[in-house]
């Protein structure tokens, strides 16, 4: 899907390196919250034997394949379980379930891979005018460009099949700067903030576990 992005932010780009040295384009900044390192908690199997739920098949997206799949191995690679079945099926009972879900905005930034082309198409429109702004802009102060990622996730959690209680996440990274933050961001580094969502859902199971 690379091939598809606009050639304007191939300008932005060559804007970007004509005039680094002249100091024309606002200084781009990253604002994340919660911060990657700030969440940090001692795990030490307090849940026991615990299966991530499979979405009906029919209604998930590549996206939610993607994002259960990396919860399933942050949650057992975290040390909070004693078993953790996904790919899977457990013998005999477990001590939880999870039913997990996953929304992202804008789509397209954290699944590029299989953005639909209306996603495209929406990127363009809000692109194209501020590529066009911050080309004519050299030699005076271009405008700054914002743009907000969110990343939000839920899990319910069962026992005996029974709904004992939701946690909720939400990932926030603010661009602030010049529209070169659509490409600045690479892969690895979104992997890295989806983690920190996975951690913010573990935290609030682990909280559960410790309180029975």
């Amino acid at each position: 899907m690379r091939e598809k992005r606009v050639l304007g932010i191939v300008f932005i780009l060559a804007v970007n390196l004509m005039s680094s040295g002249c100091g024309l384009l606002p200084r781009a900044k990253l604002t994340l919250t919660p911060e990657p390192n700030s969440i940090v908690v001692d795990y030490s199997k307090k849940c026991g034997r615990v299966q991530v739920n499979k979405p009906d098949l029919s209604q998930m997206t590549e996206f939610d394949r993607k994002m259960i799949y990396g919860f399933a191995n942050e949650l057992e690679n975290s040390g909070l379980c004693e078993e953790v079945f996904y790919h899977t099926l457990p013998e005999g009972p477990v001590d939880l379930a999870l039913d997990l879900s996953f929304e992202a905005t804008p789509h397209l930034f954290w699944d590029e891979e299989n953005a639909t082309n209306e996603e495209w198409k929406q990127m363009n429109k809000q692109v194209l005018p501020k590529t066009l702004l911050l080309t004519l802009s050299l030699g005076m102060i271009p405008a700054p460009y914002n743009e907000d990622y969110y990343l939000k996730g839920k899990a319910v959690i069962y026992k005996n099949n029974k709904e004992k209680g939701v946690v909720d996440g939400q990932f926030h990274a603010h661009w602030h700067g010049t529209a070169m933050g659509i490409i600045a961001i690479e892969e690895e580094t979104k992997e890295e903030f989806k983690k920190v969502l996975y951690k913010q859902l573990i935290t609030g199971i682990t909280d559960y576990c410790e309180s029975k």
